[in-house]
């Protein structure tokens, strides 16, 4: 007797009961394995420390039915990998997958020996390796998966094959046909391979401009030459020579006389009236015997002290001037004519610098020069002349820091100096004074105690505050200032009361 009543043998009654009892054995299996996986994954029962359970919305402890959840830890919207997630590492939104890293020596974004897995999100791979294997040639960056075919001989594009797809149709050719040693600039033929250019020919053209004389290989421009002195005149012809111009040519141009094979750019001046080197004068150099004289250019009544200039031969000195120097120390100038021992005022800022020099005057001396000195300490610059104390200001916020100097200056200091030396970061311009703030890390206007003497300018520095008071340091959407999110099991206005405790909830 069976808990199902007696039962005839292979009663169709009693195989449905049999059929049921399996049934109902199957359903408490899958309830159990069920339940098992489901603490596997939530750990236990009791709720987890950061509470990854479905919002219940009327924040009550009656049981509603929900299920715990997979956590998202780092908020970047993937679940953690030892929950049967894909997030590598739940603690950084940074970094959500893994993947593996190629040694990319060529560094042509595709590498070839694998390294080690890593976790990563949306970046690119450390400089030297790449995400992307499969690189057939690591070191010729010319050479990759997506690289084009070129016709070279070699697998450009790592697919296995070499030249493939056509790329060696027609490839032109260059040689030395006519045995010059120089190659052709003319195509000299053409095949279907990379391996199929003849020997001693080449795949880019060479210079030789006619390839069918060994004579002539190299492309120049041709100058009539006349005189057959070597240099040629006129318009240039372009031929197609060998190493020497033909008769009759040159391969120098400049000759301004190709009448004459005495006249030349590399042609002797001698004092014979004309212009034998082709410079533009006429017998320059001295090569004349030169006779100087000296004049009252600008009629101050002194003759020159320095040469008025030189003529050739005796009787050739101009009237009004003479065969022996003046004391006029410049001539040129009517109100000069003496020298007068005097300093030097470069900068023409009215301080003078320097040892005595001797300065051609008149009755004064000229603009530029003093009769004392005066210790212009930069007679270079007109808005300098004497020391004033000062301090560095590398970063021109007109604060300075370090030892006092002694600072040539005008009037002020000049730019990248300051009278005090109270900025506390010579090195940013923006910031010179010390002040108390709070940290502030989220950088929501509500930092941290204790207070810390930071360095700051016209604004609170970046990443502190003057309020204190912050319950979350970490998280902006957090602060006394913040309102009170009724669901979220945080203290978001740092009143000390969570969600529904909050009057505002």
């Amino acid at each position: 007797m069976s808990r199902f009543g007696k039962q005839k043998p292979n009663s169709p009654r009693g195989d449905r009961r049999k059929e049921t009892v399996m049934k109902r054995t199957m359903l408490v299996l899958l309830v159990v394995l069920f339940a098992s996986a489901l603490f596997a994954c939530q750990g236990s029962d009791a709720p987890k420390e950061n509470n990854y359970y479905p919002a219940d919305d009327d924040a009550s402890d009656d049981d509603d039915g929900g299920e715990s959840v997979c956590p998202d830890s780092d908020g970047d919207g993937f679940t953690a990998t030892d929950c049967g997630g894909t997030d590598c590492d739940d603690s950084d939104p940074a970094v959500w997958r893994i993947t593996r890293l190629y040694n990319d020596n060529d560094l042509d974004g595709f590498g070839a020996l694998p390294l080690d897995e890593v976790c990563v999100g949306d970046v690119d791979a450390p400089l030297g390796t790449s995400f992307q294997g499969n690189d057939c040639d690591d070191a010729n960056a010319q050479v990759h998966p997506t690289a084009q075919e070129l016709c070279d001989g070699i697998d450009n594009n790592c697919t296995g094959g070499v030249d493939e797809g056509g790329v060696c149709q027609n490839v032109s050719y260059f040689c030395d046909s006519d045995g010059d040693r120089a190659v052709s600039q003319s195509v000299s033929g053409s095949c279907d391979s990379y391996g199929c250019i003849p020997d001693g020919c080449q795949l880019g053209p060479g210079t030789d401009c006619n390839d069918g004389d060994p004579g002539s290989w190299q492309e120049q421009t041709l100058y009539n030459d006349h005189d057959q002195d070597s240099f040629g005149a006129g318009a240039g012809l372009p031929a197609c020579v060998g190493t020497d111009p033909p008769p009759g040519f040159s391969f120098v141009a400049d000759d301004c006389n190709d009448a004459s094979e005495f006249v030349n750019p590399s042609a002797a001046e001698i004092c014979d009236g004309i212009d034998n080197n082709c410079t533009g004068g006429v017998d320059e150099g001295g090569v004349c015997f030169q006779t100087p004289y000296y004049c009252d250019n600008d009629n101050d009544g002194y003759v020159a002290l320095a040469v008025t200039g030189q003529c050739v031969g005796s009787g050739c000195i101009p009237a009004d001037c003479f065969a022996t120097p003046g004391t006029d120390c410049d001539d040129r100038d009517q109100f000069a004519w003496s020298y007068i021992l005097a300093y030097a005022d470069g900068d023409r800022d009215g301080f003078t610098a320097g040892g005595q020099v001797m300065v051609c005057s008149g009755l004064s001396l000229p603009p530029g020069y003093g009769y004392s000195n005066d210790a212009d300490c930069n007679d270079g610059d007109p808005l300098a002349w004497q020391f004033l104390p000062g301090y560095a200001d590398a970063d021109l916020d007109h604060h300075g820091s370090g030892s006092q100097l002694q600072v040539c200056s005008g009037f002020n200091l000049p730019s990248g100096f300051a009278a005090d030396n109270t900025d506390c970061d010579g090195g940013d311009g923006e910031i010179w004074r010390l002040g108390n703030f709070y940290q502030d890390f989220d950088q929501d206007s509500f930092g941290v105690s204790p207070r810390e003497t930071v360095c700051y300018g016209y604004t609170t520095p970046v990443g502190f505050s003057v309020n204190n008071g912050d319950c979350n340091d970490l998280m902006d959407e957090i602060n006394p200032a913040a309102l009170e999110i009724c669901s979220d099991t945080l203290d978001n206005d740092c009143n000390g009361l969570v969600d529904s405790a909050d009057p505002s909830c």
